[in-house]
């Protein structure tokens, strides 16, 4: 009897043991198997992780299959220009909504419906220009790493559009102000409102072929309109009252070159009333 007891002892012993063994091997392996992305699965699941801008600024759009993420920061040309720390409202909304928005010297980063959409100003500066982009859902880490190559100033053809003017002011009112073109054939590639790209023609291609074949195209870009009627451009905003100048630029581009007209609305200026008396 005694010697059955001491085999049964040992039994459970051993089972104790095999099961502290496997315990500490699944502890083991899950360090090994944690990834530098957190630990958790990619629940963001973005559609690409790397992107490059035209020099014109262009478009681009990351889409993400899951939700319920937020961005963690911002970095331009090496420095970190947007930090989640400093904004915690903005990780709330983001995560709750899907919808983000923010301003990082020349870039623009802006998330609708888990949708990211990258925009950019041109790229006048001689050389390529970085940026990335941190995000986060839970224990799962994600990066969008992109860059914007140096615009081609004018291309290498002759100038084939032939502007009246590169440089327009509209008044306070934002009453018209219209641009000719001697050449005909060439399209908008961009409209930029106030450093952001409201406007590209590389999510609207049949924009681009209509104009080029036809010289008509309608854009309302925030509070900018533009349109172009047989090859003129008649550029229109609404009243400004922000009591600031705002500004845009318009693209465009013929073959291999490209010209830009910038602008800016004046702000409309109220003058001080002297209080009434009654007599």
């Amino acid at each position: 009897m005694y010697k059955y007891f001491i085999i049964l002892l040992l039994s459970v012993c051993v089972a104790a043991c095999s099961n502290d063994a496997s315990i500490i091997d699944e502890t083991l392996n899950s360090k090994e198997t944690a990834k530098a992305d957190g630990i958790s699965d990619d629940v963001i699941m973005l559609s690409t992780k790397s992107v490059t801008l035209n020099g014109e600024g262009g478009l681009v759009i990351v889409k993400t299959e899951g939700q319920h993420w937020w961005i963690t920061d911002i970095v331009v040309d090496g420095e970190m220009l947007y930090s989640m720390t400093n904004n915690a409202d903005d990780v709330k909304e983001t995560a709750e909504t899907g919808n983000f928005t923010a301003q990082c010297g020349w870039l623009t980063v802006k998330v609708e419906n888990w949708k990211i959409t990258v925009t950019a100003m041109p790229n006048e500066d001689g050389g390529e220009r970085t940026f990335s982009i941190g995000l986060e859902c839970g224990d799962y880490f994600d990066r969008i790493e992109g860059k914007q190559e140096p615009k081609i100033l004018d291309g290498i053809w002759d100038d084939n559009i032939k502007l009246s003017t590169k440089e327009v002011t509209l008044n306070s009112k934002g009453e018209p102000a219209t641009i000719k073109a001697e050449g005909r054939h060439w399209w908008i590639t961009d409209i930029m409102v106030d450093g952001e790209m409201l406007y590209s023609m590389d999510g609207n291609t049949d924009d681009m072929e209509k104009l080029a074949e036809t010289g008509n195209f309608t854009a309302q870009c925030g509070w900018l309109t533009v349109k172009v009627e047989n090859w003129e451009i008649t550029v229109t905003a609404t009243p400004n009252d922000n009591g600031s100048e705002r500004t845009f630029s318009i693209g465009l581009e013929c073959g291999d070159y490209f010209d830009r007209i910038k602008g800016k609305q004046e702000a409309i200026t109220s003058g001080i009333r002297l209080p009434v008396v009654n007599k």
